[in-house]
């Protein structure tokens, strides 16, 4: 869900400037179906990146290492930190 679509007048966007949204913060308070939908949306993208973009990640490391190893290619160890 995009909550500045489903709460619109909670929260105002500005595609050209990121610094001039505006968020009701006292009615998003007192909202319980704000409240609701923001923790779903927060278990959801960490859910994501749990799911998806570490397990990319993981993929991306290892094939990293095997093709080092295939191409006897050796990094310092201050490239890996």
């Amino acid at each position: 869900m995009v909550l500045s679509r489903q709460y619109s007048s909670m929260i105002t966007l500005n595609l050209l400037d990121d610094n001039d949204a505006k968020c009701d913060f006292e009615a998003m308070r007192r909202s319980l179906a704000f409240r609701n939908d923001l923790a779903d949306n927060s278990y959801r993208h960490a859910a994501y990146v749990r799911d998806v973009v570490v397990g990319q990640q993981d993929q991306r490391m290892n094939l990293h290492f095997v093709l080092d190893r295939e191409l006897g290619i050796s990094h310092s160890d201050d490239l890996l930190d």
